[in-house]
């Protein structure tokens, strides 16, 4: 992998492909390079384990566990409150 400094003349082009994918982030170039330096400050603060969260389904990795017990959503809300909590059952409330 290689980094570079992203030039000014190259902000249109990258912003263009940012906003255009679905699943993209500032980061998203350096995940596995985050991801790394995630495990290397997991293991040296002496950490039971290290959480990763995501707003899109991620394939999985191998020596990486999963956990599908909990969903982010991500909705439009209406601006009255309750019309936004009976939207939501107590359980999805209470995740």
């Amino acid at each position: 992998m290689q980094i570079t400094e992203l030039e000014r003349e190259d902000e249109a082009a990258w912003d263009t492909y940012v906003y255009s994918s679905a699943t993209s982030t500032f980061y998203h170039q350096q995940r596995s390079v985050l991801v790394e330096a995630a495990k290397r400050i997991t293991k040296a603060q002496g950490a039971d384990y290290l959480e990763l969260l995501y707003l899109h389904s991620q394939e999985h990795k191998p020596g990486l566990a999963t956990n599908n017990h909990y969903v982010t959503s991500i909705l439009k809300l209406n601006p009255d409150p309750e019309i936004v909590g009976k939207k939501c059952n107590s359980k999805v409330r209470n995740a």
